[in-house]
């Protein structure tokens, strides 16, 4: 996944945060504007995130994790270090 694809979501999420917040606690006109606004931004990014990492969403879980130093020393193989 790409820095700017996981930026996309982050920014998703604020806006849709932004909406919801300006929906509660505001009344009017152009503050239903301001939500509505948000809102599509919001909805808009999201939908960008999951289209961008589509790909890499699936494969996350799948990865094998790294042998660290520590670990490489308690193998069953025999090291030329010792």
């Amino acid at each position: 996944m790409k820095r700017t694809s996981a930026l996309s979501g982050i920014v998703g999420i604020v806006f849709l945060l932004f909406a919801g917040l300006g929906f509660i606690l505001t009344t009017g006109g152009f503050a239903r504007l301001f939500s509505d606004l948000n809102l599509f931004a919001g909805i808009i990014a999201v939908i960008g995130w999951l289209v961008s990492s589509r790909g890499s969403l699936g494969t996350m879980a799948e990865r094998a994790p790294r042998v660290s130093a520590p670990t490489r020393q308690f193998t069953a193989w025999p090291s030329s270090a010792c």
